[in-house]
């Protein structure tokens, strides 16, 4: 434990400034944009709506026929859904904006380097070890299919998802100890522990567990997509070590009923 307590803040200086260089050299470009497709749509919208919930959910629906624009032959299409939070977000990033598009450009960077930081944590967590760390955030970084997501300023709704999910895994993966399986906890070291010792880390996990469903709360009131995070959370108990490998904890009933909530919306 004490060589790993040495070892992380040099990994997150490593994860922080690869991951930096790396987002600035593949989007910096995005910054001087304006806005592209739907974008100056959505921004009419968020600048029209109140601040209420409902108001928040309105904004997500574009209607691209007989608002925004005629499409001959598809009277009455218009897409539904439900990213409230993203969509409050923008509102207020636009609001102290003065809605121009280039502060909404730079949220959308920022956003991108603290998914790239996340990805390289789950990494760290998984291998332990800082090139598997760094590699995982710079392709993060660099992976040319994020171009559009970047700037895009609509696909804030999939950064913020992306973002949020991945602070989830990471909470769940502290509360059901990822990465400290068999290799590098043994029984003896866990029944020789200090009682004091085993309740914090019990807290710990409690703590962290709540935190993962509260972070899967937030992913999905930016986009439908974060619905897989309880399967990746499933999956990560079967393919990476850790000290129990159950079919159900009581994280997943909570990720669940989550689930559940926001079905019921």
């Amino acid at each position: 434990m004490s060589s790993m307590t040495i070892r992380q803040p040099a990994v997150g200086r490593w994860i922080w400034t690869t991951s930096l260089l790396a987002v600035l050299i593949s989007h910096g470009w995005s910054i001087g944009l304006g806005w592209f497709q739907d974008d100056y749509f959505h921004m009419q919208n968020l600048r029209t709506m109140g601040n209420s919930f409902a108001d928040a959910i309105d904004a997500s629906r574009l209607k691209f026929v007989g608002e925004s624009m005629q499409m001959w032959g598809h009277e009455g299409t218009e897409l539904r859904f439900f990213r409230p939070l993203a969509f409050w977000l923008m509102k207020t990033v636009y609001t102290l904006g003065d809605w121009q598009a280039w502060p909404m450009h730079l949220v959308s960077i920022g956003v991108h380097w603290l998914c790239c930081i996340c990805t390289g944590w789950s990494a760290w967590r998984m291998c332990r070890g800082i090139l598997p760390a760094v590699a995982a955030a710079c392709v993060m970084a660099l992976h040319p299919v994020h171009v559009l997501t970047v700037y895009w300023i609509a696909c804030q709704t999939e950064l913020l998802s992306t973002l949020f999910v991945l602070l989830g895994v990471l909470a769940y993966a502290r509360s059901v100890n990822w990465g400290n399986g068999v290799a590098n906890e043994t029984p003896q070291s866990w029944l020789f522990a200090d009682r004091s010792e085993k309740a914090s880390a019990e807290r710990s996990g409690r703590f962290s567990g709540i935190l993962a469903m509260l972070f899967y709360a937030l992913a999905l009131g930016c986009r439908e997509s974060a619905i897989m995070m309880p399967a990746i959370c499933w999956l990560g108990d079967r393919l990476i070590a850790c000290p129990s490998r159950k079919y159900l904890r009581w994280q997943h009933i909570g990720l669940a009923g989550v689930a559940v909530a926001y079905f019921a919306k």
